[in-house]
């Protein structure tokens, strides 16, 4: 499908918070939050490059800020400029969200810098801090309620939690099935899915076809499983 980033996810049919998600996502983007978000996260989770670097050190947005202390001021989004909401139509889930005070999400923290564990056992990522500032544009508490990623949309559709952000990519069978929110994205490069193989065989694979009925491992339920069956499976079942 034709998509930009990772997407969140909400039960069908929740379109009431959807809508509301969607609005603070975009207000995150057209403030360019996003991007420092994911800066900050990739040097935090060790996952850096030169350009994340940059903007956590460069930028203005960090003038009064010591660097250390900088991906915890963000992680506060309380602080930060939001949109103007109307809530007072909402409906469903975002309606139970508003009374009950609390935003409750799912997530598989094994994917720095959107979403993973700390040392001291904090979960943290640029999806967390963007979960965190759509729950403080809604003037509720944030709670994150970590799983397996291929438990993570069973626990939408089961209601268990309110919605999801763990790096889900925009697939047509999640489309069909669950609320998708606009794309959002914290690094203009273009992001790579990759096979990887021993070094000492990586002569053997030169293209696609070279990996049909071979053993390929991909995380279940995930866009990588998607590309193995669609790219390669497909290849050896013609």
């Amino acid at each position: 499908g034709d998509y930009e980033g990772n997407v969140a996810a909400a039960k069908k049919g929740e379109t009431s918070l959807m809508d509301a998600i969607n609005t603070c996502i975009s207000f995150a983007a057209e403030k360019e939050y996003y991007t420092y978000w994911t800066a900050l996260a990739k040097v935090q989770s060790n996952t850096q490059d030169d350009a994340a670097l940059a903007i956590v050190g460069d930028d203005p947005i960090f003038s009064d800020v010591p660097i250390d202390d900088t991906y915890l001021y963000l992680l506060d989004t309380t602080n930060l400029e939001k949109p103007t909401l109307d809530l007072s139509g909402a409906t469903g889930v975002l309606a139970n969200v508003l009374s009950n005070g609390v935003l409750t999400i799912a997530t598989s923290p094994d994917y720095p810098a959107n979403e993973f564990i700390t040392e001291d056992g904090t979960v943290y990522g640029c999806e967390m801090m963007l979960a965190k500032y759509v729950a403080d544009c809604l003037g509720v508490a944030l709670k994150i309620e970590t799983m397996d990623f291929s438990a993570v949309l069973t626990a939408v559709d089961t209601g268990k939690v309110d919605c999801a952000f763990s790096g889900f990519g925009w697939k047509a069978d999640r489309a069909e099935a669950f609320e998708l929110s606009v794309g959002y994205v914290g690094d203009e490069e273009v992001s790579y899915h990759t096979l990887i193989v021993p070094a000492a065989q990586q002569d053997q694979y030169k293209s696609l076809e070279d990996f049909v009925g071979k053993h390929i491992i991909a995380q279940a339920s995930s866009l990588q499983q998607m590309y193995v069956e669609d790219q390669i499976v497909a290849l050896e079942e013609k």
